[in-house]
């Protein structure tokens, strides 16, 4: 994934919109540059959003015209489909292997990764990133990481990921340079795996 620069800050020059995607920008560099650390996402002051605020986040900082976006059952809705083409003004896509980004509100039913863009052998950015939403960040399953971004080794113990989350994981990140991103949000916080972390 590349997310050299943020896309969506010039067309949204509200008061105080412009300071939230840059400090929301700098927490998902954060994120994705120390893979499974909690870092803190400010979200937008948008009450009618219906998306959790940090998703919001999420969504403001890398959607755009050129990035098409799946959501799964829980996200799509009328709300949230018209809140996306009016706020980022990103087209959805119909089914996972068409989308650049996918939004998951529930993690027990999305589809497995395989089933999302995994880049090209001459492009690997071309490759989808997968926002999950978690109960929580903390207090499921331990999961020792190792990678680039990580010192030693860190642990992260996400609540509510499918079973078959890890082993597939597994394979996304022996894939590598294809594969899926994924950011993990509990709705106030995100963790970045980026496809070259790996589990030990």
């Amino acid at each position: 994934m590349n997310i050299a620069s943020p896309p969506s800050l010039a067309p949204r020059p509200a008061p105080g919109t412009v300071h939230a995607d840059a400090q929301a920008f700098r927490g998902l560099l954060r994120a994705l540059s120390r893979p499974g650390e909690i870092v803190a996402l400010a979200g937008r002051a948008e009450p009618a959003c219906p998306l959790p605020p940090a998703v919001a986040a999420i969504a403001h900082c890398l959607l755009d015209f050129d990035t098409p976006v799946w959501l799964d059952a829980v996200f799509r809705v009328a709300a949230v489909r018209r809140y996306l083409e009016l706020a980022c003004a990103a087209p959805l896509a119909e089914e996972p292997g068409a989308a650049s980004f996918a939004l998951i509100g529930g993690v027990d039913a999305m589809p497995p990764l395989e089933a999302f863009r995994p880049g090209e052998p001459n492009d690997p950015d071309r490759s989808a990133t997968l926002v999950l939403c978690v109960a929580s960040l903390v207090g499921g399953s331990p999961v020792r990481l190792l990678g680039p971004g990580i010192k030693t080794s860190t642990t992260l113990s996400p609540e509510g990921l499918p079973a078959w989350f890890w082993p597939a994981w597994d394979r996304n990140s022996r894939s590598f340079p294809l594969g899926v991103d994924i950011l993990v949000t509990d709705g106030a916080c995100v963790v970045g795996l980026p496809r070259t972390t790996r589990r030990s």
